[in-house]
C-alpha cells in the first residue's frame, strides 16, 4: 500500500450579503464553511474545490442552482443521515426539527429525536451548503442557529424572494 500524505488545507474568504464565509478544502473536499467576522479576501488559487464552492455560492446568491462542491463526509452515520435528509429540503423552504428527526429515523430505522437533530445541525461545518437555516421549530419560530438567528431570517427571507 503507497503511504500518501495528507494533503494540505486551503482556505479563502467569500464575501456575502450575510457576511464573510470562510472556506476551508483539503484539495479533495469542501471541510468547513463558516461565517467569520474576517473582512479580508483571500483568493481560492489553484484549489478547484474552493473555486468550485465559490461558484455555487455566486449562483445560491443569483438564486440559481447549481451542483455542490464535494463535500466532506459528515463525522458519524447519524450526521451523515441528517446531512443527506437535509439537503432534499429546496431553497426557499423550511422543515420543522420533528419532521426532519422522523425522516432521518425513517432512514436509520430508529425512533425520531428532532433533540439529537439539533445537535447535528449546530455541529454542521457547512453552513449554506448544508442548509440548516431551513429547518425551524414545529410552531414556525426560527430557533437554534450556530451562525445567528438574525443570520438565519436574512437566509429564509432572501430565498423566499426568489420562490414562485
Amino acid at each position: 500500500m503507497k503511504n500518501e500524505r495528507p494533503k494540505s488545507a486551503a482556505e479563502a474568504l467569500v464575501q456575502t450579503p450575510f457576511g464573510t464565509l470562510r472556506l476551508t478544502s483539503d484539495g479533495a473536499a469542501l471541510t468547513a464553511a463558516v461565517f467569520t467576522d474576517d473582512e479580508a479576501s483571500v483568493s481560492p488559487a489553484g484549489d478547484a474545490v474552493l473555486r468550485q464552492a465559490e461558484e455555487w455560492i455566486l449562483a445560491y446568491l443569483r438564486g440559481e442552482e447549481a451542483p455542490l462542491p464535494p463535500l466532506a463526509k459528515a463525522d458519524t452515520p447519524f450526521r451523515a443521515a441528517v446531512r443527506e435528509e437535509l439537503l432534499k429540503v429546496p431553497f426557499g423552504e423550511t422543515v420543522t426539527y420533528g419532521e426532519l428527526a422522523r425522516a432521518v429515523a425513517a432512514r436509520l430505522g430508529a425512533r425520531p429525536c428532532a433533540r439529537a437533530v439539533g445537535g447535528a445541525l449546530h455541529n454542521n461545518p457547512l453552513p449554506l451548503f448544508v442548509p440548516c437555516h431551513r429547518v425551524i421549530g414545529a410552531d414556525g419560530s426560527l430557533t437554534g442557529f450556530a451562525c445567528g438567528l438574525d443570520r438565519k431570517a436574512a437566509l429564509l427571507a432572501f430565498e423566499r424572494k426568489f420562490r414562485i
